[in-house]
């Protein structure tokens, strides 16, 4: 070490040991101090710790609601601690009070930005850190549209290990990552080629796109294996009704299909139609004005997930997870085996319970529903309504949730018996895979990825099984050619 740094050392600690031999008693003091200003933190993190070892999902949802609120307590103990340490010093209290009214004013503007939705931290913070990586194209991967808000990069290909959406969401370590590879043609649609035809369009959100799929293990891809007929895979992540049905329009043009499978999913297609008409209300202006069509998406439509502190906080929550384990808080075990209790994650769709506004929700669904059979019957294209249900309702006859979780008293909605009686009404013919998905769990198979929220290889295989045959029970299509539909 150069003798200049060890002066330079010597001549900081000299005054603390002149004062400890001089004047013991002020050294006592400012230990008590230190150690008064010790004494929140410690139990702050104290009761996050313990609590983060509690079994239930109670454990779980309060310590992700702590975590902040402890991060804050500590923020404010150290600068409480540091000025009243040297408190005969003005200086140095002038010093860190004047950083963390700097740090403060920076964390307000990075805030005021996220708060003008001009730039998503989350996106940010998964790039920088690789984080969105693990989650690619799930997540960041979205470009600027001014007639659909956002869609896939025209072209883009990616290959790795991936999380899952209830993983992601809870920053819980991927206990099965897959690898999973994606590739999307030049309209940014998750198929293999650029297709110029197509004989069946699949439209629909990240169901049809395959969210925790390879390429090879989407409904698009095993459907077309088995008819031998080109199929379309149009499924966009985070797509409702109401983009879905611009979809439908814009790409029957091109494409041409004899039939068109709409699938609807009851979890969050009526909240990405809220989103959507939000947008519509709110942003005219700056899409029109928008110079860059096709840009990398910057925002998101949530608060906290454009959220700075918010994502600092997620940020460590991940960093953290040896001393404060991340876990999701709704999981089941698996009864239908005695010897193997799997545990199966849930998202919280269920926990909603129906209302008036998701009834007006459900109106302005079939609205879309009805224009797109319009649309189709004058362009002489069949159209098939899917309905898809959100896991819960699937497997919750054969799942054991513990004591204090809060799943056994979620209800599901009689969304399935409303939507056939609408199809009924109208004449669309349509079908409800929520019975044949749980006839798969009864035959020892995993439609659903047992931690994401999405179908897994056995669904997606099912679902294409499923309209082969309903294909051809309507004589849609003959085996390898393509016919004119007829009832």
């Amino acid at each position: 070490m150069p003798t200049d740094v060890l002066i330079s050392l010597a001549n900081r600690v000299r005054p603390f040991i002149v004062t400890a031999v001089t004047k013991p008693s002020k050294i006592r003091s400012r230990a008590t101090t230190a150690v008064a200003w010790l004494a929140p933190v410690t139990l702050a993190w104290g009761t996050l710790i313990f609590l983060s070892h509690q079994p239930g999902a109670g454990p779980v949802i309060w310590t992700n609601r702590l975590i902040g609120w402890t991060i804050a307590i500590t923020a404010l103990c150290i600068m409480g601690g540091s000025i009243a340490i040297y408190r005969t010093s003005r200086l140095a209290m002038f010093r860190w009070i004047a950083f963390y009214l700097a740090l403060g004013i920076i964390w307000l503007g990075l805030e005021l930005v996220a708060a003008l939705n001009l730039v998503s931290w989350r996106i940010v913070f998964d790039r920088v850190t690789g984080q969105g990586l693990v989650n690619r194209p799930y997540t960041t991967e979205f470009l600027f549209d001014r007639e659909l808000d956002f869609r896939r990069p025209p072209g883009a290909e990616w290959s790795g290990p991936a999380a899952s959406d209830i993983e992601w969401e809870w920053s819980v370590p991927p206990d099965r990552p897959r690898t999973l590879s994606f590739q999307y043609d030049r309209d940014g649609y998750r198929n293999p080629a650029n297709l110029s035809r197509a004989d069946v369009a699949l439209v629909g959100d990240s169901f049809v796109e395959g969210w925790f799929v390879r390429d090879e293990e989407t409904t698009a891809r095993l459907l077309e294996s088995q008819l031998r007929l080109p199929v379309a895979n149009l499924g966009v992540a985070g797509y409702g009704t109401a983009r879905e049905l611009r979809v439908l329009r814009k790409e029957s043009a091109r494409l041409k299909p004899a039939v068109i499978v709409w699938f609807f999913f009851e979890g969050n297609d009526f909240y990405d139609d809220l989103g959507w008409e939000l947008n519509n209300q709110m942003d005219k202006p700056k899409r029109a004005a928008e110079p860059d069509e096709g840009k990398p998406l910057r925002t998101a439509k949530l608060w906290r997930q454009r959220s700075f502190a918010c994502n600092v906080v997620r940020l460590v929550r991940r960093w953290i997870h040896p001393l404060v384990p991340n876990r999701a808080p709704f999981v089941g075990h698996l009864t239908t085996s005695e010897t193997n209790r799997q545990p199966i994650y849930f998202a919280s769709y269920a926990s909603v319970p129906w209302s008036d506004w998701l009834d007006n929700r459900w109106e302005q669904s079939k609205k879309s529903f009805e224009e797109g059979n319009r649309f189709c019957r004058d362009n002489g294209i069949r159209l098939l309504l899917c309905y898809v249900p959100i896991k819960f309702r699937v497997y919750r006859e054969f799942v054991e949730f513990a004591s204090d979780s809060p799943c056994p008293n979620w209800d599901v909605w009689t969304l399935p018996k409303d939507f056939a009686d609408f199809c009924h009404t109208t004449g669309i013919p349509f079908i409800d895979f929520t019975a044949p998905l749980t006839d798969a769990i009864r035959e020892g198979k995993m439609p659903y990825a047992p931690t994401d929220s999405h179908w897994g290889p056995d669904g997606h295989r099912l679902a294409a099984e499923i309209l082969r045959d309903e294909f051809r029970r309507r004589n849609w299509f003959s085996t390898g050619q393509r016919t004119t539909p007829k009832e």
